[in-house]
């Protein structure tokens, strides 16, 4: 029996040995069998290949990633369609060779070339639609030929550059500018509100000397206007007295022209004259003559010329607007008829050269204000005397006749 159990254990024992060996056997040649299959991978492929996004490309049974570049990130989804355009574009339809940098159990990353030799990564770093990927390329033989083309593409705003770039443009503060901005900014907190009062200053100034300007034109608009609507109420009363003068003068010279011929006609008849047939039974003190425009203009005088002014007034003291009369009856000397109609004759004869003066004032009047060519040459002329009489000066003379006449009159 103890024989037996022996044997027993031997070949128990025996049997776990040899499953212990196969085991470690075989774990060894599988693993020896999976090392061959890396080791003997290719190390390039060349089929025909379609974009799936700008840094992949699909093979049969196979993706490969695009060694040294990497997606441009933007929000700029037709980005993305464009890159894979170029893609499949470049491609052709034609295989594309693919030499493997990096072996991967997913995703292998490889340099790629089309059927033209040209490299595809460097391609789409040409175009804008992706960028270095600077963990791969640094230190490698294709760097700098990476980055110059990554370069060229900013310049050109191709691609993502085009939205980066755009984007830098609405930046408040220029680039060149960031080094200095931690000495700007304490300086414009400190000399920003300096500088503003100042400008504010200057505005307020600027604007106080247009409006004193705006005023002063304004100013001199009104008194233009009031100048020219002064000048045109100075001709129209000027106008208006001349007219009146005028009428005046001419009643007087027809009213001259009727009594001298009474004069005369009282004169070569004698005493024995007919009164009443003569005379009519009435003999005029003085004439009766207009003076609606005077009296209804006296206020408008001062905007005549004084001197003009104080003519005028004291001309129309002579004119009577109402006729005055002296009633004659057979009784009443000779002398005195005659006497009455030279007084009345005298009187209308004294007015005249008053009325040609007055007219001649308000000529070179409507001249001035006209402003026709030579009026300043007759202004600064001297101005002739005042004619003796009623108006102005007067005469000793004509004063005392004046008042001689002073009670008949009455």
């Amino acid at each position: 029996m103890l024989k037996n159990k022996k044997t027993t254990m031997s070949i128990l024992a025996a049997a776990v040995f040899t499953a212990l060996f196969c085991l470690f056997f075989s774990g060894a040649g599988f693993a020896q069998q999976r090392g061959g299959q890396a080791a003997g991978a290719p190390e390039r492929i060349v089929r025909p290949m379609v974009a799936l996004d700008p840094i992949t490309l699909r093979a049969e049974g196979i993706s490969i990633r695009l060694w040294g570049i990497k997606m441009a990130q933007t929000r700029e989804t037709p980005l993305e369609l464009r890159a894979m355009e170029f893609i499949d574009r470049t491609i052709g339809g034609e295989p594309v060779s693919c030499r493997i940098e990096k072996w991967d159990l997913e995703m292998p990353t490889a340099r790629c070339s089309v059927h033209t030799n040209e490299d595809l990564a460097l391609a789409l770093l040409q175009q804008g639609f992706a960028i270095v990927d600077r963990n791969q390329t640094y230190g490698s033989a294709f760097a700098s030929h990476y980055e110059e083309a990554q370069h060229n593409a900013r310049q050109r705003r191709a691609g993502v550059w085009e939205f980066v770039l755009e984007d830098s443009r609405y930046k408040l503060i220029p680039n060149w500018l960031d080094p200095y901005m931690s000495s700007l900014v304490p300086m414009s907190l400190i000399f920003g509100p300096l500088l503003g009062l100042a400008l504010i200053s200057l505005a307020v100034r600027q604007g106080f000397r247009n409006m004193v300007k705006r005023q002063e034109t304004e100013f001199q608009e009104t008194r233009e206007k009031e100048e020219a609507l002064l000048r045109r109420e100075t001709l129209v009363l000027a106008a208006a007295l001349e007219g009146e003068l005028s009428e005046n003068k001419n009643k007087l010279q027809a009213f001259l022209t009727i009594y001298q011929n009474l004069l005369s006609e009282l004169q070569r008849s004698g005493e024995e004259v007919d009164y009443q047939k003569q005379t009519s039974g009435l003999i005029h003190k003085h004439t009766a003559l207009n003076r609606t425009v005077f009296d209804g203009n006296i206020s408008k005088l001062s905007t005549l010329d004084m001197q003009l002014a104080s003519t005028l007034s004291k001309l129309y003291t002579h004119i009577h607007a109402e006729p005055e009369y002296i009633t004659i009856d057979s009784k009443m000397p000779y002398y005195d008829v005659v006497e009455m109609v030279k007084k009345a004759i005298d009187n209308s004869e004294m007015l005249l050269p008053q009325i040609d003066y007055a007219l001649e004032q308000l000529e070179m009047t409507m001249q001035k204000h006209l402003e026709i060519p030579g009026v300043r040459g007759k202004q600064q002329a001297k101005a002739p005397p005042p004619p003796s009489g009623p108006v102005a000066q007067k005469p000793p003379a004509v004063e005392a006749q004046g008042q001689a006449a002073a009670p008949d009159n009455a």
